[in-house]
């Protein structure tokens, strides 16, 4: 014969008859509610030390650990899983989970980086007030633009502006043009006496071309 500790029944047969009282003792079934209670409570307790823990390592605050606004509050999966309820009788309940392998965990959470500094937007497009006169590349305009005041080389490199202007005509437009052929224009054309420039005003070599062809061809045609 045996006895009930949680009730004090006593006169119970051992085997099934005590068993059976067991299941039917109301008192026991309190108890194992009370200690059911005590676990879940400790439970709760060790969950939200937990959460102090984090706070304080993270250095947050822990009315902010509940602000939504706040990108460094505890989120979910970082926060420690509530525990499960405990069975009828009593016992606590497992946490199961799938194998490692089987996990689908999601990555952790970016940092946060500060938005880069846009520049201003100029008002005006440096290109809005060009035409295509500034853009004009022709030969008479790359010497004149060599030969500006601005130009620093040109006092520093020649002895005067109209060697200047002499080497940039050869240096710019065809290269089929020899020093030779430079030095004997300078000699044969530019230094001769009878040299005026009245007589150069209005110089046309396509002109003076033609003149050449139709004083070729009258020759021609008196037997040269």
């Amino acid at each position: 014969m045996v006895a009930c500790t949680a009730c004090g029944a006593t006169g119970l047969s051992a085997g099934r008859g005590f068993t059976a009282h067991l299941n039917k003792c109301k008192v026991l079934k309190e108890q194992r509610a009370r200690g059911a209670q005590q676990l879940v409570a400790a439970d709760a307790a060790a969950a939200e030390a937990a959460v102090a823990a984090h706070a304080a390592q993270q250095n947050i605050p822990l009315e902010n650990l509940q602000d939504d606004n706040n990108p460094r509050a505890l989120s979910p999966a970082a926060a420690p899983p509530s525990p499960l309820p405990p069975y009828p009788s009593g016992r606590p309940q497992r946490r199961r989970q799938p194998p490692k392998r089987f996990r689908d965990e999601p990555p952790a959470l970016p940092s946060i980086v500060e938005p880069p500094e846009i520049p201003d937007v100029p008002a005006a497009a440096p290109e809005e007030s060009s035409h295509l006169t500034d853009l004009d590349c022709t030969k008479s305009s790359r010497i004149d633009l060599l030969m500006t005041p601005t130009n620093p080389s040109v006092s520093t490199t020649f002895a005067s502006r109209p060697i200047a202007r002499l080497m940039s005509w050869f240096h710019l437009g065809s290269n089929l043009k020899s020093i030779a052929e430079l030095d004997s224009l300078v000699d044969d054309v530019l230094l001769k006496d009878d040299l005026n420039q009245e007589h150069l005003r209005n110089f046309k070599a396509a002109w003076e071309n033609k003149r050449m062809d139709d004083a070729n061809g009258e020759n021609s045609q008196d037997g040269w």
